[in-house]
């Protein structure tokens, strides 16, 4: 109708209409963000992505940008929006790799070129067996898909949640270097020496008639708290398996946050 009236043709400029983004807003915004996010971001480690992870939270960023750039409460979006704006800038929230290594004791080099030393020496020796010894994080049991796929007509149900599980196994692995065979004790209680030295005299049991020549078993376990030299209970645990078996008992222990499994 106005066209029509006044002759004069009307354009439209789809473009400028709705809302901007606050980065067009403000256009300093972007520069500010990165030089809080980026001393605290990370490539991804495989490459496989162009994001960059970062632990700061989308909050954090918000109150830094009041804090430290002078902006105000009003100026800038909510949590939710700057989330957004941070992930159009290409950051992504991730957990951290670990990937930094622990601090080790002056002593390691030497605690591992003993224990190299007197496994060498079990070798050459055909009346000694040498084992190593290692307990694995609790595997829950239950109803749980984790994933897993059937070829059956109806495939069988499972919990939609993941909350509770029938019962806990710890497992406890005994490994023989000289012949690479690993066995596997799963048991329902905690972590304990106790739980550590009944699942040694299983696999004992188990394995005693192939090793019937055997007359000293050298054993290589971690410094794990339940396990370790100062530990009474497992030290104790160890001789009444000593006692029982006629076998000389000899620990090697690996320096603390060490892993032989």
């Amino acid at each position: 109708m106005a066209e029509l009236t006044t002759g004069i043709r009307c354009l439209n400029n789809y473009s400028a209409r709705g809302n901007k983004k606050t980065e067009e807003k403000i256009p300093e915004l972007p520069d500010d963000i990165r030089s809080i996010v980026d001393p605290k971001s990370q490539a991804d480690p495989k490459f496989q992505t162009p994001f960059l992870y970062t632990r700061i939270t989308a909050k954090a960023v918000r109150q830094a940008l009041i804090d430290e750039k002078g902006y105000t409460d009003d100026e800038l979006p909510c949590e939710n929006m700057m989330g957004d704006i941070l992930k159009r800038m290409g950051y992504k929230l991730k957990r951290i790799q670990k990937t930094k290594p622990l601090k080790k004791i002056p002593e390691t080099d030497e605690i591992f070129e003993n224990v190299d030393t007197i496994n060498r020496q079990v070798d050459d020796n055909p009346e000694a067996l040498g084992i190593s010894i290692d307990t694995k994080a609790k595997v829950n049991v239950g109803e749980f898909s984790r994933g897993g796929k059937t070829r059956e007509k109806e495939p069988e149900g499972a919990l939609d949640h993941d909350m509770e599980s029938d019962v806990k196994m710890v497992p406890f692995g005994v490994f023989g270097p000289s012949n690479d065979n690993i066995s596997i004790v799963f048991g329902t209680s905690n972590e304990t020496s106790d739980f550590i030295a009944n699942g040694l005299e299983l696999w004992w049991e188990e394995n005693k008639e192939p090793h019937s020549h055997i007359k000293e078993l050298v054993i290589n376990p971690d410094n794990g708290p339940h396990i370790n030299s100062h530990r009474t209970q497992f030290i104790k645990s160890m001789i009444e398996f000593a006692d029982k078996t006629g076998l000389k008992i000899r620990l090697v222990y690996y320096p603390p946050v060490s892993q032989q499994i």
